[in-house]
């Protein structure tokens, strides 16, 4: 609230505004319609209400009388100058939720005065801002640094007593933000509202905020940076998060994985200078799980090996050539896509000599050769190409495979026979 002016659209979006403010006699008796309490200033009586909604000419609060008093316990007060009388505009509270960060705080130009925008751009070359002031927690924080390095003396005027800071109303609206350009001016810590005024101050002393225009004014001011990003923990419904730093400082990062549904968004953010690097992703949906059709290519594994990954279910693709990529199940396609591995494995060896001879003979064999194996187990021939490291025929079956399995066809062929025979000579 600023005094004076009655500025409430958008507040009470965010919650009632519980406030103290004088009222009369005259008060006690009001029991419907729109309301002026005359008597409030010179009758005056302390009396906390909570404002609930508005028009454009009056104010809905709910006192504190029970509903059968009034108009069903609230009264509908008139917006007009008789409510700057009552004081209605000075003790307010609402309640502002925003995000959780700590701030690392310095003086700009090495504790000397300066203009706005010397301490501006002091601040800016040590790669900050001007301060931001996001709760009165940090309010707090940066008057007790000021005392403690400046003392808690009032000052002259205002070169001593105020401090830049980050609050800003450019285009003098009336309606100030943070320089940063993301933190909400979730409370408002001024005494009084003060008109086309472009930069903001606190005061070393109160920590009131106030606002001014001069170019030409000098006083010490603040820097400051986030040295945290805000807990994900509970934001995303249905998901797990996972820091690398539970702090969250810079370069944290942050691994959602739904319990339920499909991830929308990116499944790892990082932490950078306060704000994480991406939106925020959601949970939701129809689970969508992910299966590997050996899209790789031959020569290459995936970890872990199984028929299906579940969404978010994380996998390491591992080429012949030992090089590995990471990929993540997301809503049914891995991401980033799983592709053919780029084998740097040209060279083929021969077979070992109990496997299967092959023409030419020699040990080591390029990219594109072609030999004729012959399994030694049994007599059968077949063409191979070296390819990727490997011997492949036609079947896309190595000369391992093929012998192999000609010599286990053959073994279980004799062992059948040897216990066929044993049979027939028992009988």
């Amino acid at each position: 609230w600023y005094q004076r002016r009655v500025r409430v659209e958008g507040v009470t979006s965010t919650s009632p505004v519980a406030y103290l403010q004088y009222i009369s006699n005259d008060f006690l008796s009001y029991s419907g319609g729109d309301y002026t309490d005359v008597n409030c200033a010179s009758d005056a009586k302390t009396h906390v209400m909570l404002l609930v909604g508005y028009t454009e000419t009056t104010f809905r609060i709910r006192a504190s009388y029970g509903p059968d008093w009034g108009d069903s316990g609230y009264v509908n007060y008139n917006r007009d100058d008789n409510a700057v009388n009552c004081n209605m505009f000075k003790n307010a509270y609402t309640i502002f939720v925003t995000t959780a960060r700590e701030f690392e705080y310095s003086y700009c130009n090495g504790g000397d005065k300066a203009t706005y925008a010397v301490c501006k751009a002091s601040c800016e070359d040590q790669g900050l801002t001007l301060a931001v002031i996001p709760s009165e927690y940090h309010n707090d924080q940066i008057v007790a640094m000021i005392q403690a390095d400046y003392g808690s003396s009032a000052g002259s005027g205002d070169s001593d007593n105020m401090f830049w800071m980050g609050l800003i109303d450019l285009e003098k609206t009336g309606d100030s933000s943070w320089i940063d350009n993301y933190t909400p001016v979730g409370y408002n810590n001024r005494e009084s509202y003060t008109s086309n005024k472009k930069w903001g101050l606190i005061h070393k002393v109160t920590g009131e905020w106030y606002t001014k225009n001069s170019e030409n004014l000098e006083a010490r001011g603040l820097c400051s940076k986030p040295t945290t990003c805000w807990d994900l923990s509970s934001y995303v419904s249905g998901a797990t998060v996972t820091y690398s730093d539970d702090a969250r400082t810079d370069g944290t990062t942050a691994s959602f994985v739904c319990n339920e549904g499909a991830l929308s968004g990116v499944s790892v953010l990082t932490c950078n200078s306060g704000l994480w690097s991406d939106d925020i992703p959601t949970c939701g949906g129809d689970s969508v799980s992910c299966t590997y059709n050996n899209e790789a290519g031959s020569g290459s594994t995936i970890n872990p090996s199984k028929s299906s990954y579940n969404n978010g279910e994380q996998v390491t693709i591992k080429c012949a050539d030992d090089s590995t990529t990471n990929h993540e199940c997301q809503a049914g396609s891995f991401s980033p896509t799983i592709t053919a591995c780029e084998s740097q494995v040209t060279t083929c060896y021969a077979p070992d000599e109990d496997l299967a001879t092959i023409v030419p003979m020699k040990s080591t064999f390029e990219e594109g050769d072609l030999v004729t194996a012959t399994c030694v187990a049994v007599n059968a021939t077949d063409n191979f190409v070296c390819e990727e490291g490997r011997f492949m025929n036609d079947d896309d079956k190595t000369i391992d495979a093929v012998c192999g399995c000609l010599a286990v066809a053959i073994n279980v062929v004799l062992l059948l026979s040897v216990t066929f025979l044993q049979l027939l000579t028992r009988q």
